[in-house]
């Protein structure tokens, strides 16, 4: 079995079959020396392609993420909040890692990118918040959690999140006089 067929052992079968079809891996694009070489397969390791802007990595890492390649989005997001750190794209890059690392059991990691995006230009701070507030709970950290649900509901008092947050106040609230 050669190296791409190993790599799309884990995809759709849609892929696999694809790859069985093809006799030889898909090659990737390339250009001249001076234009930045991008590739259109998705077989390529991520760090074997070279992407000329913020948005095209951004938009492989969706795609990835979209099709349940949560490695791959993981690195494309990463590679993406390192090579282009000052970008919007990079910018919300640390929502959409987040909550992708929450859905894969990493809520340590989730926890720091959502703080880091917090630390910015926050444009979508309630879901930030809201997924902050999650990791930490997934953690144990339960004061910690309590604090960001507060700060939701003292920033955003009439958030679509509001009444989430009220509710998971009152069950935090209840566990800690059952624990004293």
């Amino acid at each position: 079995m050669d190296v791409a067929r190993r790599r799309l052992a884990h995809r759709p079968s849609r892929l696999r079959a694809r790859a069985r079809r093809s006799s030889t891996p898909a090659a990737p694009i390339t250009s001249s020396a001076s234009t930045p070489r991008t590739t259109s397969t998705r077989v390529d390791e991520p760090g074997a392609r070279t992407f000329d802007s913020a948005e095209t990595l951004f938009r492989e890492a969706n795609a990835a993420r979209r099709t349940g390649d949560n490695a791959v989005a993981r690195a494309l997001y990463l590679r993406l909040e390192r090579d282009f750190p000052a970008s919007d794209e990079a910018h919300l890059a640390h929502v959409s890692l987040g909550n992708l690392l929450l859905t894969m059991g990493r809520a340590a990691e989730a926890e720091q990118q959502f703080a880091s995006y917090l630390g910015g230009r926050p444009a979508l701070a309630q879901e930030a918040l809201v997924g902050r507030a999650q990791s930490l709970a997934a953690l144990g950290q339960s004061g910690e959690e309590q604090r960001v649900w507060q700060a939701l509901l003292r920033d955003y008092p009439s958030s679509v999140y509001a009444g989430r947050a009220k509710l998971r106040l009152a069950e935090l609230a209840r566990s800690a006089t059952h624990s004293n």
